[in-house]
């Protein structure tokens, strides 16, 4: 009966052993998230049709586990590219300001893209937008 009393204990040990292994293989992190914390213009105002627009976006990623980058797409309603920037180094909960100058097309709305780059692929699905509604051109003085 002991001999068999230490074979429980000892399977029972390994299950733990073995339980709690894979509990702590299957903890994740939070997921990477990239999120735009304002823009200017703040888009409350809507665009204009021909106009030049200094566009700047300020960014914020959270989860990151490794290195890591951001960059930003301008486009029309029609998915048009107008612009954007080439992807920088972003860190962790530390703001990150995007700059791009575009002329604002003759369309219904732009939207600006944030998408967050993982290690050194181009591909990403972790992304931010926002949308200007653009409304017609403006008058000639």
């Amino acid at each position: 009966m002991n001999c068999d009393r230490r074979f429980l204990l000892t399977i029972a040990a390994w299950s733990a052993l073995s339980i709690g292994l894979l509990s702590c293989g299957n903890q994740q992190g939070p997921s990477p998230t990239v999120s735009i914390q304002s823009t200017f213009p703040s888009g409350e105002v809507p665009l204009v049709a021909g106009d030049s627009l200094a566009l700047e976006v300020i960014v914020r990623a959270q989860g990151l586990s490794g290195p890591s980058q951001v960059g930003m797409v301008v486009q029309s309603a029609d998915g048009k590219i107008l612009g954007g920037c080439e992807p920088i180094s972003i860190s962790n909960g530390v703001l990150t300001r995007l700059a791009a100058t575009i002329s604002v097309p003759d369309t219904t709305t732009v939207r600006v893209f944030t998408p967050m780059y993982f290690g050194n692929s181009n591909k990403t699905d972790v992304l931010d937008i926002r949308s200007f509604k653009v409304v017609g051109k403006r008058a000639k003085e």
